[in-house]
């Protein structure tokens, strides 16, 4: 009887594309009950963050009274700070709002390196966070004002990106071995090979002596860009991918003979041509 069913049902099919007709309502129907399906996991998610980012507030002023060596404190609020962005990707996913893939894996056996990346979206931080259990951050003002985020930056010791010492701060991190994120960018681009990079991460580099792990973000479609609503929710479920990319020998690229200024912008130019050809293919 199936068969019959499944069969009749090829038929009439078959019959209204011959006249002209398609399941076009249908797919229409399917696609808006996809969306506000998208739509309540979003909500969802933006509800976990809302009730996340008090409660691993709350328990670092707990860890931040106990007499724990000040180091020891740094390593376990980035710890957690990794774990909470992983449980919020990972949530993301469970709940079909997004994919991604690593290709290869996440660079966590380099030390002393200075970790770079592309901005296309909002979510780009917690992802490379989850990456990197111990990583420490650029963090922009707005952090360090913004009551949810606050403690948290200081508590995992990352760096004001207007500091005075902003070089010498990051020096001393590099000297202990930590890797530092910065996106070059300094705030989500607007479209992908935009590349609007600033000299901050050029400096760090050639002033630190350090070399650079790039890290090649792609978000298909975009989404969570600057500019767009919290709330706005793309036509499909989007794909991230991160590929961590050959490690970049900082003298290489610069006139080690040149001035400062100068050597900002050559390495600069140069980490721009990397990654446009790249971004450009897609």
């Amino acid at each position: 009887m199936d068969s019959v069913v499944s069969k009749s049902s090829e038929a009439v099919d078959d019959e209204s594309n011959s006249q002209g007709l398609t399941n076009l309502p249908y797919r229409s129907n399917r696609n808006k009950l996809n969306r506000l399906l998208r739509g309540i996991g979003h909500a969802l998610i933006w509800a976990l963050f809302g009730i996340a980012a008090p409660l691993l507030t709350l328990a670092l002023l707990l860890l931040y009274a106990t007499p724990i060596e000040r180091s020891r404190k740094t390593i376990l609020t980035r710890k957690a700070i990794s774990f909470s962005c992983r449980f919020y990707i990972n949530s993301m996913r469970k709940l079909k709002l997004m994919t991604y893939s690593m290709t290869p894996e996440p660079p966590l056996k380099v030390k002393g390196k200075l970790i770079i990346a592309n901005h296309p979206s909002l979510l780009d931080a917690f992802f490379i966070l989850g990456m990197c259990p111990n990583l420490c951050c650029i963090a922009k003002e707005t952090l360090w004002k913004n009551p949810y985020t606050a403690l948290i930056v200081r508590m995992a010791d990352h760096i004001h990106n207007g500091a005075d010492d902003f070089i010498e701060q990051a020096k001393s991190r590099l000297d202990r071995g930590e890797n530092i994120l910065i996106f070059p960018e300094g705030t989500r681009n607007l479209y992908d090979d935009q590349l609007d990079f600033k000299r901050g991460a050029a400096n760090i580099a050639i002033l630190t002596h350090c070399d650079i792990v790039p890290i090649l973000i792609q978000c298909h479609p975009r989404a969570m860009q600057k500019g767009e609503k919290p709330y706005s929710i793309p036509p499909v479920a989007p794909h991230f991918s991160f590929t961590t990319l050959a490690i970049i020998e900082t003298k290489a690229h610069i006139d080690a003979e040149a001035p400062n200024t100068l050597q900002y912008r050559q390495l600069t130019q140069y980490l721009k041509e990397l990654y446009r050809p790249l971004l450009s293919k897609n």
